[in-house]
């Protein structure tokens, strides 16, 4: 892979790391063979000129971003004119074009502007419809140097319309296959011991294969990359990666890419005609939350009660409270009564229940992190599963409540 250093310059992209710029720019460079690093350089010219000298002789290609404008901070045009040698000259083209966005506002030019238009002889000027920067390409000493907007909506356009399709034909193209797949249910540590074969073998298929493992609070991504200049192969084993991946994990897996469990288990839902009510204590709504947050949950979702109390269970699901405290208001038996209560309250066709101590410490003798979850269905006897989760408060709610949704997928697909 080819190497590619971003320099990212201004004081607000230095203080922000410009976070949305380096996660495109890394994702579409990648798909075109080269491994970034990212660099920050203060808006001082001698700053971004020491760090060209840096960066140049250790990378194939050279992006900046920002510093392109009309401001006085603006030194990104003058620090490469330094660095290269190329002298900084009034572009008529690019004046123009800035002079044309005045006018589509019905505003004046300001003077200033001019200073934006200036760019290194023998550049290669981009449109920028969007912004006064003027995007420009150069090549020194056989390397390509691009200068970019720093506004991200600029770069993002730029960048689609005029630089990739620029560097997709300069070099070699690749192609590639992505997969995220989302596991819940084993951690991090376990789920590296069951791939290591599979990433063994793959090493040796010839292909560019880079394996990512990312633990979150309450699941794990795995993520593939396969790269390779033969598309019918890199295909062919991005597929049987997958089902490898999937033979191995089974249903632990609740979706891939982007997708949520809560999105897994609306389209259950909505696939099988079912509806759901939840009852949480020690979730405190983190179910219904999550369920809500997917579009059209009024289609399937009856009720969400947050029963955190005993009186509260007792009030609103019609449980005797000398039941409750006989079992104990953090219990196996407390949960089922919940969960069998909301589904006769609600006449949905699941309904869940939680009941646990979130923390910080233990409650009337529980351990922090215990929680009960209950899953009730028409027609079939109220499950009950008894969960020790890691973390603080925060992280036992989430981790309660993802399990939680797990149960009713695992159900929804008869698992």
């Amino acid at each position: 892979m080819g190497k590619a250093a971003l320099i990212l310059t201004g004081s607000e992209l230095v203080r922000s790391r410009s976070g949305k710029d380096i996660a495109y720019l890394d994702a579409e460079l990648n798909d075109l063979g080269f491994e970034s690093e990212f660099y920050t350089a203060s808006s001082d010219e001698d700053g971004i000129k020491d760090l060209l000298e840096f960066v140049f002789p250790r990378s194939d290609l050279i992006i900046s971003v920002g510093g392109l404008g009309a401001e006085p901070g603006d030194k990104t045009a003058s620090a490469m004119s330094s660095f290269t040698g190329k002298k900084l000259t009034l572009s008529r083209e690019a004046l123009t074009a800035i002079a044309e966005i005045f006018i589509k506002k019905g505003q004046d030019m300001p003077k200033s502007a001019d200073k934006a238009a200036y760019v290194l002889d023998g550049a290669k000027i981009y449109p920028n419809p969007a912004g006064i920067s003027v995007p420009q390409l150069i090549t020194h000493q056989k390397k390509i140097i691009i200068m970019l907007p720093g506004n991200h909506a600029e770069l993002r356009n730029v960048f689609r319309k005029s630089v990739h399709p620029y560097l997709s034909k300069k070099f070699t193209p690749l192609f590639f296959r992505r997969k995220k797949l989302h596991i819940t249910g084993i951690e991090a540590a376990e789920i590296e011991q069951k791939i290591k074969s599979v990433r063994d073998i793959e090493h040796f298929s010839g292909l560019d294969l880079r394996f990512d493992i990312v633990p979150g609070i309450a699941s794990v991504a795995v993520e593939f990359t396969l790269k390779g200049n033969n598309e019918i192969l890199v295909e062919d084993r991005s597929r049987r990666l997958e089902k490898e991946f999937r033979d191995i994990f089974g249903h632990s897996i609740y979706g891939e890419d982007t997708q949520s469990i809560a999105q897994a288990v609306v389209k259950l839902l909505s696939k099988k005609r079912r509806s759901l009510s939840a009852a949480e204590s020690c979730t405190g709504g983190e179910i219904s939350n999550l369920i809500t947050n997917v579009k059209g949950a009024s289609a399937f979702f009856d009720m969400g009660l947050v029963t955190y109390t005993e009186q509260s269970k007792s009030l609103m699901l019609g449980i005797p409270e000398e039941r409750i405290k006989k079992a104990g208001v953090v219990s196996e038996e407390t949960a089922v009564m919940m969960a069998d209560a909301l589904l006769k309250l609600s006449g949905s066709y699941y309904a869940l229940a939680t009941t646990g101590v979130a923390g910080p410490g233990p409650s009337g003798g529980v351990k922090q992190g215990t929680v009960f979850i209950a899953l009730a269905s028409q027609g079939a006897p109220v499950s009950c599963v008894k969960c020790l989760f890691p973390g603080d408060r925060l992280a036992v709610k989430k981790r309660a409540a993802v399990r939680a949704l797990d149960m009713l997928r695992r159900a929804l697909i008869g698992a």
